[in-house]
């Protein structure tokens, strides 16, 4: 059984579906509806940490009492919303999901530059010379994008499309490099939420 208290237990309520327990700030939820209740969180736009309770031989001992040790087992995000712990050892298959891709668009005179990073599959796909609704259109044929989305030279007037980006310092000359800064930014991300540790590729 997985719960969580206070502002937790409230995005849960809220984003989630689950009841509060007891009238308190507490919510939680069992093994098989993990999965759902964390894509609540993730289809919201939030990273979520899951921790596990260590199994007796690993928890620490005090005297003859054993303590109830629990470990971050994972980081859920919107880029990679599948929780993976243990699924190698239950019966059947696992669901997968490739969640919403992380993203950088560059402005340009010639036109819109999009950059779609994959997470899971570790793939990164270039677009050029998108018009404002090319790009509408695009991000709603993927059912968005995970946040934060990197941006270069973006206009204000389109910052409602967009409303939770991250400006790059840096200034990459052609649309290749600015995909690799992409990557890289992405990659930084994932380390920080430690789900991913190694350079994405693009093509």
């Amino acid at each position: 059984f997985y719960e969580a208290y206070g502002v937790d237990a409230v995005m849960l309520v809220e984003h989630s579906g689950l009841n509060p327990m007891g009238g308190k700030a507490r919510a939680g939820c069992p093994i098989v509806n993990l999965q759902q209740t964390l894509d609540g969180l993730t289809d919201a736009g939030f990273a979520v940490g899951v921790y596990e309770e260590l199994s007796d031989f690993d928890a620490p001992h005090m005297g003859t009492r054993k303590l109830k040790v629990r470990a971050l087992t994972q980081v859920v995000t919107p880029g990679v919303p599948v929780y993976f712990h243990g699924a190698a050892t239950r019966r059947g298959e696992a669901r997968f999901s490739e969640g919403r891709p992380y993203a950088g668009v560059r402005y340009t005179a010639d036109g819109i530059v999009l950059v779609e990073v994959r997470a899971n599959s570790r793939e990164a796909f270039i677009q050029e010379r998108l018009t404002e609704e090319g790009l509408r259109g695009h991000i709603d044929l993927l059912g968005g994008v995970a946040d934060p989305v990197y941006v270069m030279d973006w206009p204000q007037r389109l910052r409602a499309l967009l409303p939770r980006t991250r400006n790059l310092l840096s200034v990459p000359a052609t649309s290749r490099q600015f995909a690799e800064e992409i990557c890289r930014c992405v990659d930084q991300e994932l380390a920080m939420h430690g789900t991913r540790r190694h350079a994405i590729p693009h093509r």
